[in-house]
């Protein structure tokens, strides 16, 4: 993809960052990070320092809607286009909400579809599901389903393009 944006930064951020720079194709990336903790540790251990002027991390607030949605309160218009949505943050859990919203509010902004991987996040997959139906579906990301280190919610990810 050629416009990645990311929601909650991690060791995923370096890795996608790094494979931008190896490859050398123009593909940039945005992430939203509200966890000064995270945040923090990305700085610390210099992976900022490696994403360069299109790779760009923001430590951004959440915001909690009525609607018990949330969502990342960042700038939209700073992000020139959407090809791919690494999803996986805000912790829903943390700030008691049903789901995140944030990828409903790039597909309306930007009006073309894009594909996306819900990192684990089962209720968050599930809100996705209940919007856009068979354009999301769960799958097994890296893990064989029969191995000893499953976590409790196997590990699907939820999967799409939107």
């Amino acid at each position: 993809p050629k416009s990645i944006v990311e929601y909650g930064s991690g060791m995923t951020t370096l890795l996608m960052s790094t494979i931008l720079e190896d490859l050398n194709y123009g593909g940039s990336i945005n992430t939203f990070e509200d966890d000064h903790k995270y945040y923090s540790l990305g700085e610390s251990t210099g992976l900022y320092s490696k994403m360069n002027g299109k790779n760009k991390i923001e430590l951004t607030p959440v915001v909690i809607s009525d609607k018990k949605q949330c969502y990342y309160d960042h700038n939209i218009n700073k992000i020139d286009s959407v090809d791919f949505v690494l999803d996986d943050g805000p912790n829903i859990n943390k700030y008691n909400c049903d789901a995140s919203i944030n990828m409903i509010m790039l597909q309306e902004h930007f009006k073309k579809p894009f594909s996306f991987l819900i990192d684990g996040r089962i209720r968050q997959q599930k809100f996705y599901q209940s919007k856009y139906g068979d354009k999301v579906k769960q799958s097994w990301i890296g893990i064989d389903k029969k191995t000893n280190f499953l976590r409790e919610d196997g590990y699907k990810c939820g999967i799409g393009t939107i």
